[in-house]
């Protein structure tokens, strides 16, 4: 499930880079003040690279998702570095904002220390021989 809401942040990251590009042409003072078209670009492309990582690790979550339930062993150890990592980032995201974003980042470092606490004590499950 964290896979799939990344990989919607990251479709929702990916429009607003879009929307932000395209709006920046229809700035007037664009072409009054020097180098601000540039800067206006290099903002966008900037998000452009953060959500190709956005999209990237939720793809990464959604594999790594797909495989622990068939019981390898790879993708526990891996999904329990994705989710600390998922922790860690949305812990970030605690600190500003209002209060709803708060409630969210709270949300997804709950929902990620439940996957580390869930993945380190399901051993026995992944040890065994044959995953069905």
């Amino acid at each position: 499930m964290l896979g799939v809401l990344t990989l919607l942040l990251g479709i929702f990251l990916l429009l607003g880079a879009a929307l932000f590009a395209g709006a920046a042409g229809d700035i007037p003072s664009v072409g009054e003040m020097p180098g601000l078209g540039g800067m206006v670009g290099a903002v966008a492309g900037f998000v452009f690279i953060v959500t190709l990582i956005v999209v990237g690790f939720g793809a990464l979550q959604l594999v790594t998702g797909l495989k622990v339930l068939s019981g390898r062993g790879w993708a526990r150890t891996t999904g329990i570095v994705i989710a600390v990592i998922g922790g860690v980032l949305a812990l970030a995201g605690i600190g500003g904002g209002d209060g709803g974003s708060v409630v969210i980042s709270l949300a997804f470092v709950a929902a990620n220390a439940f996957v580390v606490y869930a993945l380190a004590t399901a051993g026995p499950w992944f040890g065994r021989s044959s995953p069905s």
